[in-house]
């Protein structure tokens, strides 16, 4: 499957339906996987369960949002350097996490990025305010949502497609 080409910016309804409909096609990868095949490991990745990989995004969902908030308010968020670190202890942090909370903070998440989402003007998710280093809302949270949920498909469709 290609990644498809995304446009630079998008109003927030389109956002929204993009978000959602990347989230579902990622999700139903596992959805008929019992809860052995979801916290085996390995999974997806060399050490990484299907568990695993929504912590993962979860992680960094959420982290997009609360950038997103914090420099709207003016705050100063530090540059993220070593991500392979960063991501080993997010999944150090996940790891012992019970599969039935994870299923359920997807669904929240969603609602909480959709939230925020719609607090957002057109304007205000698509152009990056003034010492942002041209780093619009939309880059942020795209890049940690529906381009995320990418980066990671192709390692959780082969893993569902060994399973068979």
């Amino acid at each position: 499957m290609a990644d498809p080409e995304y446009p630079k910016s998008m109003p927030v309804d389109e956002f929204i339906l993009t978000m959602r409909r990347g989230r579902a096609e990622f999700a139903a990868l596992w959805a008929d996987l019992s809860d052995e095949q979801i916290t085996r490991r390995p999974g997806p990745q060399d050490d990484w369960s299907v568990k695993d990989l929504m912590g993962h995004i979860l992680w960094w969902e959420g982290y997009a949002m609360t950038r997103v908030m914090l420099m709207q308010a003016g705050g100063v968020v530090p540059a993220l350097d070593d991500f392979n670190a960063l991501n080993a202890q997010v999944f150090a942090a996940h790891r012992d996490l019970p599969l039935d909370f994870l299923r359920r903070e997807w669904e929240a998440s969603l609602h909480r990025l959709e939230a925020y989402l719609r607090t957002l003007s057109d304007k205000q998710l698509n152009h990056a305010p003034e010492g942002w280093d041209d780093r619009s809302p939309y880059r942020l949270l795209g890049g940690n949502t529906f381009g995320h949920y990418l980066e990671h498909q192709p390692d959780l469709e082969q893993y569902v497609v060994g399973l068979a």
